[in-house]
């Protein structure tokens, strides 16, 4: 929140020669690095005194556009954009909700117990066009550090986290459970 001291994520985006051999740094205090389809920018996160917030870097003339304010969600994470570029997907922390995802009735239901999770808060799934316009949550996606991608199409999403993970149908936001395909880190959807 702004005002608030903001964690320190000391990270930076390098850029490798084509052959892996040699790297040099691109973007300090950058993180998430998300390429548009065209190759010729790309997305990441940043802290800054306000907080953190989704920019994007131009490769043609290395200037930095802020496309997510700052400050305006308590976490960011995963910027990606869809393979047409006109949207990205990113997951965030818009407020602090309670630990737990719901509650187990015992004993016929007169006696509630609220089930905790081992590891952070809920993230949520949020869509914005690629100018900044039109920002919106999807609805019925809460996870434990998830990651994003699109389909090859840009018609869904795949949501992958602690707690599982979730296809949405972005024509009418229908949600489908996969509790399964659980785990943490980045996440690609290739093409056939």
């Amino acid at each position: 929140m702004p005002g608030q001291a903001q964690p320190q994520y000391r990270s930076r985006i390098e850029q490798v020669d084509p052959e892996g051999q040699a790297s040099q740094p691109l973007l300090d205090d950058a993180r998430y690095p998300g390429p548009a389809p065209d190759g010729s920018r790309f997305t990441f996160v940043r802290s800054t005194g306000r907080g953190a917030g989704i920019f994007v870097h131009s490769l043609a003339d290395g200037s930095d556009a802020e496309l997510v304010p700052a400050g305006q969600f308590l976490a960011l994470a995963y910027p990606r954009f869809s393979p047409d570029g006109q949207q990205l997907a990113f997951a965030a922390i818009s407020r602090l909700a309670p630990i737990g995802r719901g509650a187990s009735p015992l004993f016929g239901g007169w006696l509630t117990i609220r089930v905790g999770e081992a590891h952070g808060f809920p993230w949520e799934i949020w869509l914005v066009d690629a100018d900044g316009a039109n920002m919106r949550q999807l609805p019925d996606v809460l996870d434990d550090d998830p990651s994003v991608t699109w389909s090859p199409n840009g018609g869904q999403l795949l949501i992958y986290g602690g707690w599982g993970s979730f296809l949405v149908d972005l024509s009418n936001d229908e949600t489908t459970t996969l509790p399964y395909v659980a785990g943490y880190g980045s996440v690609a959807w290739l093409s056939d």
